[in-house]
């Protein structure tokens, strides 16, 4: 029997494999999974990015928090590296800093480079390159003016959207209200609402004061216990759910 946890971007991880592990395959059975504040694309708009493609040319970078801008340019430096070719990496980057973006990518971590960009990148619109942009946002739209390549980037998106395995691994989703990474309202209630529409409850536990680096250490020994029951086949522990905001996408 085997159990998955994960923190952030591994929260997300865990949860894909709940969705996936039955056609990808698991060296032995997926019996849970626990995920922590977990970055898990599941619309569109997740981490803003269709909010941030149409943002208004005066909104600043550094007004969308620490992630949205970040997942960004992971993504879009990831999907055109790997799916397009390694000197296209930086396509979606604006021109004159694409270079230096992806250094900077590649060298720093996520707080930090999200400083970084919110230093190069004043506003908003400053993150893409304005033929990208426009295009992607058509492609969103079911306008015209979307052109092969963002409309392929597009797809490559809805793909990435996940389906939870109702008959899969049970779920322990932990949230902390204070979260200021994966915010409760626009990512965590949100997650929990694509997991209900999958057919999977999870079990919900919500940390009234914990942020999203101190919800794992917080919540670490109830996991633990929460693993160590069901791979017993005992009771399950239980936990406060109050607190957690209806989505707001």
């Amino acid at each position: 029997k085997v159990i998955m946890a994960g923190h952030s971007q591994g929260g997300g991880g865990v949860l894909s494999a709940q969705a996936l592990a039955k056609t990808y395959g698991c060296d032995g059975e997926l019996v849970g999974v626990i995920a922590f504040a977990p970055e898990w694309p599941t619309r569109m708009n997740s981490f803003d990015y269709v909010g941030e493609i149409n943002a208004a040319p005066g909104d600043l970078t550094i007004a969308t928090g620490i992630t949205n801008n970040v997942v960004a340019a992971y993504r879009e430096y990831a999907y055109f590296y790997n799916y397009v070719g390694a000197g296209d990496a930086t396509d979606a980057f604006p021109s004159a800093q694409a270079s230096a973006e992806a250094t900077n990518l590649l060298a720093m971590g996520e707080v930090e480079f999200g400083g970084y960009l919110q230093g190069v990148d004043v506003h908003v619109v400053d993150e893409f390159d304005p033929l990208f942009r426009a295009s992607l946002s058509a492609c969103m739209g079911g306008t015209s003016g979307c052109n092969t390549r963002e409309a392929s980037y597009f797809a490559f998106l809805q793909q990435n959207i996940v389906t939870a395995d109702p008959s899969g691994a049970k779920v322990l989703f932990v949230q902390g209200l204070l979260d200021q990474v994966m915010t409760p309202a626009q990512e965590g209630a949100c997650n929990v609402a694509k997991l209900k529409t999958d057919g999977v409850t999870p079990q919900l536990c919500v940390d009234l004061t914990a942020t999203h680096t101190s919800v794992t250490p917080r919540n670490i020994n109830f996991a633990i216990g929460w693993a160590q029951a069901l791979v017993a086949g005992s009771t399950l522990p239980t936990c406060s759910s109050l607190g957690m905001p209806a989505c707001s996408p």
